[in-house]
Protein backbone atom coordinates (compact mmCIF):
# COMPACT_ATOMS: atom_id res chain seq x y z
CA UNK A 1 0.00 0.00 0.00
CA UNK A 2 0.75 3.92 -0.16
CA UNK A 3 2.51 4.97 2.81
CA UNK A 4 3.76 8.81 2.38
CA UNK A 5 5.04 9.31 5.61
CA UNK A 6 8.46 7.45 4.24
CA UNK A 7 8.36 10.39 1.81
CA UNK A 8 12.24 11.94 1.47
CA UNK A 9 13.73 8.72 2.94
CA UNK A 10 15.80 7.81 -0.75
CA UNK A 11 16.76 11.53 -1.20
CA UNK A 12 19.63 13.02 -0.05
CA UNK A 13 19.07 15.01 2.80
CA UNK A 14 15.83 12.65 3.83
CA UNK A 15 13.39 16.00 3.65
CA UNK A 16 10.51 14.50 5.42
CA UNK A 17 6.97 15.10 4.62
CA UNK A 18 6.17 17.89 6.69
CA UNK A 19 8.35 19.68 5.65
CA UNK A 20 7.39 19.24 1.79
CA UNK A 21 3.70 20.57 2.99
CA UNK A 22 5.50 22.95 4.52
CA UNK A 23 7.09 24.59 1.48
CA UNK A 24 3.68 23.94 -0.71
CA UNK A 25 1.78 25.94 1.85
CA UNK A 26 4.52 28.84 1.29
CA UNK A 27 4.59 28.40 -1.95
CA UNK A 28 0.57 28.37 -2.81
CA UNK A 29 -0.83 31.09 -1.03
CA UNK A 30 -3.82 30.53 -2.67
CA UNK A 31 -4.09 26.42 -2.04
CA UNK A 32 -7.19 26.81 0.01
CA UNK A 33 -6.85 23.07 1.07
CA UNK A 34 -3.70 20.59 0.80
CA UNK A 35 -5.44 16.52 1.87
CA UNK A 36 -2.92 14.42 2.42
CA UNK A 37 -3.87 10.53 2.54
CA UNK A 38 -2.26 7.39 3.68
CA UNK A 39 -0.52 8.90 6.52
CA UNK A 40 0.10 6.27 9.24
CA UNK A 41 -0.12 8.17 12.66
CA UNK A 42 2.58 5.96 14.25
CA UNK A 43 5.64 7.33 11.58
CA UNK A 44 4.24 11.07 11.20
CA UNK A 45 7.19 12.95 12.72
CA UNK A 46 7.10 16.14 14.59
CA UNK A 47 7.44 18.49 11.46
CA UNK A 48 4.12 17.10 10.21
CA UNK A 49 2.61 16.91 13.51
CA UNK A 50 3.17 20.48 14.30
CA UNK A 51 2.48 21.72 10.70
CA UNK A 52 -1.40 19.98 11.44
CA UNK A 53 -1.70 21.44 14.62
CA UNK A 54 -0.86 24.69 13.19
CA UNK A 55 -1.39 25.74 9.80
CA UNK A 56 -5.40 25.21 9.16
CA UNK A 57 -5.21 24.79 5.41
CA UNK A 58 -4.05 21.40 6.06
CA UNK A 59 -6.58 19.00 6.75
CA UNK A 60 -5.57 16.95 10.22
CA UNK A 61 -6.74 13.28 9.15
CA UNK A 62 -4.78 10.60 9.25
CA UNK A 63 -4.72 6.90 8.90
CA UNK A 64 -5.60 4.22 11.33
CA UNK A 65 -5.49 0.77 10.11
CA UNK A 66 -7.43 -1.91 11.74
CA UNK A 67 -6.12 -4.54 10.09
CA UNK A 68 -6.76 -8.35 11.70
CA UNK A 69 -3.83 -10.26 13.11
CA UNK A 70 -1.51 -7.11 11.99
CA UNK A 71 0.74 -6.53 14.88
CA UNK A 72 2.93 -3.78 13.71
Amino acid sequence: GVDMTSYGGDLPGRPSLGNLARRILKLVPDLERLRLSSIDSIEADDDLMRLIADEERLMPHLHLSLQAGDDM
